[in-house]
């Protein structure tokens, strides 16, 4: 079961000409056929992850994998 992996995922972006992290290292292993929530307050970064995971956002920092492959170097045939 391999599922989505997310490695040492960093997030930040540029406001007013300054870095906001808002993701710092996050490691998490999400198995196929799983259901997993994620919960925190409100600013900690959960869309964020979501974002990164379902690819509408690339990590500054990191890996992504889906099924023991990087997501940002497959090409959209392999993700269906």
């Amino acid at each position: 079961m391999a599922g989505i992996e997310l490695i040492n995922v960093h997030k930040q972006y540029v406001v007013d000409e300054r870095p906001v992290k808002v993701l710092n290292g996050i490691s998490l292993k999400i198995p196929e056929k799983h259901i997993t929530v994620i919960l925190g307050r409100s600013g900690c970064g959960k869309t964020t992850a979501g974002r990164v995971i379902n690819c509408l956002t690339k990590p500054t920092q990191g890996q992504v994998l889906f099924e023991g492959k990087d997501l940002f170097q497959m090409s959209k045939a392999e993700m269906k």
